[in-house]
């Protein structure tokens, strides 16, 4: 902020657009979200005082709150809740237990838990 001079700091992504993929969307906001605590860790503090500035991530995630069947999107749980266990419909243990597609039949266990530090979602900020 140019009065202020407050730092925010923003982040913009573009997640596979397919719906049939939902497992390896979460994926990828599983990986931006680990990087971006990572980033946010080191470099988005205030010069000034040391708090932590504001971290924006916006962008095309592909994905919904809630999917169609009622449950919520694996991608926006994760950002927004923080975590995906494997009993989530669109983990990718869970959707893809040894077939052969984009990710791989995946075991138990193989993965990390997907879990994160989570975000406030600005549409329920809007939407309530």
């Amino acid at each position: 902020h140019r009065e202020t001079g407050q730092v925010a700091h923003v982040a913009s992504t573009h997640l596979f657009w397919d719906p049939s993929y939902p497992d390896l969307k979460c994926l990828q906001a599983f990986v931006l979200a680990s990087e971006l605590r990572e980033y946010a860790a080191k470099w988005a503090h205030d010069e000034g005082t040391g708090a932590p500035a504001p971290l924006i991530v916006a962008g095309d995630f592909n994905s919904v709150p809630r999917e169609p069947a009622g449950y919520p999107s694996a991608v926006y749980q994760l950002l927004t809740g923080g975590f995906v266990g494997e009993a989530h419909q669109q983990h990718p243990v869970t959707l893809r237990p040894g077939r052969s597609r984009a990710v791989r039949g995946v075991p138990s266990g193989v993965l990390p838990p997907l879990k994160v530090k989570p975000f406030k979602s600005a549409a329920v900020a809007v939407n309530g």
